[in-house]
């Protein structure tokens, strides 16, 4: 029996789903750039106003994950996108140690300013640390994984397809925002998949988006998140 999506509201198996996904982001970017006006600070990303792209990947050399969402403030990478996490959202733990998804959290509410101790490397558990002026948002509901998925374990022709759709995407996106005038996005933090050398690898961005849709590809991954509560500060694993 195929695995359902709830947030989707299809089968895993529906081939048709992928297209109708990409083509739905395709039209919201359409929409956005319409009524971006280049005056303002924000422009429109392309989830936005879809209810069920609510999911993302913290990839980080860090041994803890769950606590909260932290990073310096900035337009580096994916530090920016902290700011988009909104309660209820899905933040999957990636460790780029072990190279594998350890866990999965909910964020609990928006982002807020704080002092921060961070290093270059995003490794909080080993010094030198330095002081920095941060975002950081709460997490809750963690539940760690019994067995990490792998890295290895998702080398499929079906992700990697996938993978090349969403870009396609991404890339529109991307002209958008050095067109509008955006600056520091010379790699673009909004992929949480690359492929390299034919080969699937995990954004070192600190924090990435990642499509509803992709998940129709990592049926273990998707099983493990629907077991998590995602109200708004309510709920237990």
């Amino acid at each position: 029996m195929g695995l359902t999506l709830g947030w989707l509201g299809c089968p895993a198996g529906n081939n048709i789903m992928s297209a109708v996904a990409v083509q739905a982001a395709q039209n919201k970017l359409r929409q956005n750039t319409m009524n971006t006006n280049r005056s303002t600070q924000h422009l429109a990303y392309w989830w936005e106003g879809l209810p069920q792209e609510r999911f993302w990947v913290e990839a980080s050399q860090w041994k803890t994950f769950g606590m909260e969402l932290s990073c310096p403030e900035g337009e580096e990478g994916g530090h920016r996108l902290i700011r988009s996490v909104q309660p209820g959202d899905i933040v999957l733990h990636y460790s780029i140690p072990s190279r594998a998804f350890v866990g999965a959290s909910v964020a609990k509410s928006e982002y807020k300013r704080k002092p921060i101790s961070w290093n270059d490397y995003s490794n909080r558990d080993n010094p030198p640390y330095r002081k920095s002026k941060g975002w950081s948002l709460p997490l809750h509901n963690h539940v760690r994984f019994d067995e990490p998925i792998p890295l290895a374990s998702i080398q499929t022709s079906k992700i990697k397809d996938s993978v090349y759709k969403w870009r396609a995407v991404l890339k529109r996106d991307l002209k958008r925002r050095r067109k509008a005038g955006e600056t520091n996005i010379n790699e673009h933090p909004f992929d949480s998949f690359r492929i390299l050398y034919d080969r699937v690898f995990v954004a070192n961005n600190y924090l990435s988006k990642l499509p509803a849709d992709l998940l129709r590809y990592l049926p273990r991954l998707a099983s493990l998140t629907k077991s998590l509560k995602t109200g708004k500060g309510k709920g237990k694993v």
